[in-house]
């Protein structure tokens, strides 16, 4: 995770994704493609992560 929050070492919290891709999200991908997990960076506007991301 890069973050500019601080985040806690005691907080274990897990998230679990059920790997099912959104239909909002299918309908923009006209040909799907495998990449490594490794290549992927997800960037969260960290005013708008206590909204949508918790």
């Amino acid at each position: 995770i890069n973050t500019e929050e601080h985040v806690d070492a005691s907080d274990k919290e897990v998230i679990v994704w059920n790997r099912k891709i959104p239909e909002d999200i299918l309908k923009e991908i006209a040909a799907p493609k495998e990449v490594p997990a490794e290549s992927v960076t997800v960037w969260i506007d960290p005013l708008d992560a206590t909204q949508e991301y918790t």
